[in-house]
């Protein structure tokens, strides 16, 4: 009876653990999902006003007041070309703009990168 007590008593607490390890793996995951999320709003607002942010690009971006983290800019223009049936055919000049942070202890593994156009 009390070998059957203390079966139970290990088993519910290798129960409680596996709890509370999903719960912190939960939390981890959260926390780099909302820095991230501060991060793409934040360089989405830097894409829309692509003159300034090439003329003077941020070498970080401040997600909450005390945490930043570095931020790489990349300004060029390609070459693309355009058609349309019944118009013709033209080729215009469009800007491309690179924005890339990493920060492994906020976003997790990885880099985050956004452009105005895709590679």
């Amino acid at each position: 009876m009390l070998l059957e007590a203390l079966v139970a008593i290990v088993v519910m607490g290798v129960l409680g653990l596996g709890l509370v390890f999903t719960q912190a793996r939960g939390l981890v995951a959260q926390k780099s999902q909302r820095a991230q999320h501060l991060a793409v709003t934040q360089m989405r607002a830097l894409l829309q006003t692509p003159g300034t942010v090439c003329a003077n690009p941020p070498a970080q971006l401040t997600l909450s007041p005390g945490v930043t983290v570095p931020l790489s800019v990349s300004c060029s223009t390609r070459q693309v070309s355009l058609s349309a049936t019944g118009v013709g055919a033209a080729t215009a000049t469009v800007p491309v703009i690179t924005l890339s942070t990493q920060s492994t202890a906020l976003f997790g593994p990885g880099t985050l990168t956004i452009s105005t156009v895709s590679p």
